[in-house]
């Protein structure tokens, strides 16, 4: 008889989001207009400073998106559709940051693309490297890394 624990983990093993990817990307800072609610509950909008890493043309950024990509662009409320990672970084930032992989959407159409998760002083160093290449590497699900919090 087979042990149910350890073959759902041979399985999960195998998924292709518990791969390390590693990816080259373009560092690509964007001013875009993000709609709010007030306190009056007036409807306002303000420009917000987004970094998106795109990862550029090649089979290893081919597989991470057949792995990682989401179905949909949008939800059903209209809302950016997403997955969160764990995003290692080496030079400059030697860090781990979450960011969320998106489709190609209103804020950023030109391509798939990360975008940084609320990490103020990655953004800082990463803000100054516009249109830079970078190597980063996209952390396995599984990975005990992928839960640091920024």
């Amino acid at each position: 008889m087979t042990d149910n624990s350890s073959l759902e983990k041979k399985l999960r093993a195998n998924d292709p989001i518990n791969r390390e990817y590693g990816l080259t990307v373009k560092v690509d800072v964007r001013m875009i207009q993000v709609p709010d609610v007030n306190l009056k509950g007036e409807k306002v909008t303000y420009n917000s400073r987004v970094i998106y890493l795109v990862p550029q043309i090649s089979s290893s950024a081919s597989a991470f998106f057949d792995a990682w990509l989401p179905d949909v662009a949008y939800k059903k409320d209209d809302t950016i559709m997403h997955h969160e990672l764990g995003v290692k970084f080496s030079h400059p930032l030697f860090r781990v940051v979450r960011c969320g992989i998106c489709r190609k959407n209103r804020n950023y159409p030109d391509a798939h693309h990360l975008i940084l998760m609320n990490a103020e002083s990655a953004e800082e160093i990463l803000a100054s490297l516009h249109g830079t290449l970078l190597q980063v590497f996209i952390l396995p699900d599984t990975s005990a890394e992928n839960s640091i919090e920024n």
